[in-house]
């Protein structure tokens, strides 16, 4: 790290500015947070499984560091006169395809738990009633057991993308009350991302 402007080597001195700094936040990160919480909380509980999906977005924390690294290289090539245009576009498309994630998760998270608080044994469709997958499932655009998560992510993916970007619904559409809070909220994210490409 750098202090007063220059490099400091020193290894004792390394160590108490991370502690100081970083450890906190590299804890809070790493800390397998989620997976305490599938060991203590009751399973039957329908609200288990929001507080174990909302404790893995601790790991996000993470991330803070590397825009502050970003900034650095930025400033690096324009000091050697590069044009930095395409990593600015690289960057802010990044930024929106971690945004529509973070939706599309959600998203998929809401008929989780609708599908978590059903009394049924085995995944069938019956299971997913009332959610935004059962009308996949009827539209055909899911198998009749709801699908693997890796399918359920891509369909919440395919209406998160377009919500955020386009401010439409597409073919993905929200069922219930909470679930369609949940789009207005994130169109009104969409709104922003488009203000600001628009500028």
């Amino acid at each position: 790290y750098f202090h007063d402007g220059e490099l400091v080597t020193d290894t004792p001195k390394i160590k108490r500015n991370y502690m100081l700094t970083r450890f906190k936040m590299d804890l809070i990160s790493t800390f397998p947070f989620d997976i305490v919480a599938l060991l203590l909380l009751p399973k039957e509980a329908s609200w288990s499984i929001i507080v174990q999906d909302g404790l893995r977005l601790l790991k996000l924390f993470r991330l803070r560091r590397h825009f502050g690294t970003l900034d650095t290289i930025f400033s690096f090539l324009l000091d050697h006169h590069i044009t930095v245009a395409p990593l600015r576009l690289a960057e802010f498309l990044s930024g929106v395809i971690l945004i529509a994630h973070i939706a599309a998760c959600g998203f998929f998270t809401f008929a989780r738990w609708k599908h978590s608080n059903a009394d049924c044994d085995a995944l069938s469709s019956d299971c997913w009633e009332g959610t935004w997958i059962m009308r996949q499932i009827y539209n055909d655009k899911l198998p009749q057991d709801g699908g693997s998560e890796w399918q359920l992510y891509i369909r919440s993916l395919n209406w998160a993308l377009p919500t955020l970007v386009v401010v439409v619904i597409g073919d993905v559409v929200p069922t219930t009350s909470l679930e369609t809070l949940y789009a207005l909220l994130w169109m009104l994210v969409g709104v922003t991302i488009n203000a600001s490409i628009v500028g």
